[in-house]
């Protein structure tokens, strides 16, 4: 109730200012908020394609991130794989993008190839998510920017971490190996206050 309240507040500043960045990214973040997926798709690919290829200093381009990070998380979500790898990809291929923004599209590419049962390739990019974690991990990139950016700033939080994990524990299970779910299996942090 609160996201949607929120939403149509910021619909009707986006009226008045409708150039106006700080508002159009909260306004996907209440999309997602309010896990509208179908119209947080919408509205992130209205602003992708909205933006054409202009040029944008850094601080635009960090948070013109939240429409991309947006669309390929709402696009797992409703469960349009192919296209969520295909616009994944093209984070990946980017040199511009953040590093947050790419881990972001790593996990939602895991998750896309595990909803299609493509496994080998679902494990491939969580492990290359978890290692990004690892690198990023305490640097200024996760201070600065996992505060700055809508929706980016996830990237790594308790709940993608965890389906990382468990898109490895389910691939081992498939291939027969027991070897690598002990440490998987503690990495889900089992005894958090809050469990995802």
């Amino acid at each position: 109730e609160h996201a949607k309240r929120n939403i149509t507040l910021l619909m009707e500043v986006l009226k008045e200012e409708p150039d106006n960045i700080r508002w159009q990214t909260q306004l996907a973040q209440e999309y997602r908020s309010a896990m509208d997926w179908e119209q947080l798709a919408v509205y992130c690919q209205e602003r992708v394609d909205s933006s054409g290829n202009q040029m944008m200093d850094e601080m635009t381009r960090l948070q013109f991130g939240t429409f991309l990070a947006g669309l390929v998380e709402s696009l797992v979500h409703v469960e349009k794989y192919e296209e969520c790898i295909t616009k994944c990809g093209t984070i990946l291929e980017d040199e511009k993008a953040n590093p947050l923004l790419k881990a972001h599209a790593c996990i939602c590419m895991a998750e896309a190839y595990f909803g299609l049962g493509e496994w080998d390739k679902a494990s491939k990019y969580a492990n290359i998510y978890l290692k990004e974690e690892q690198r990023l991990n305490g640097t200024d990139v996760l201070s600065y920017e996992q505060k700055l950016v809508s929706i980016v700033q996830y990237a790594f939080d308790p709940s993608n971490k965890k389906k990382a994990y468990s898109i490895l524990i389910c691939q081992d299970m498939k291939q027969g190996s027991t070897a690598c779910l002990h440490e998987y299996y503690a990495a889900l942090e089992w005894n958090e206050i809050e469990n995802y």
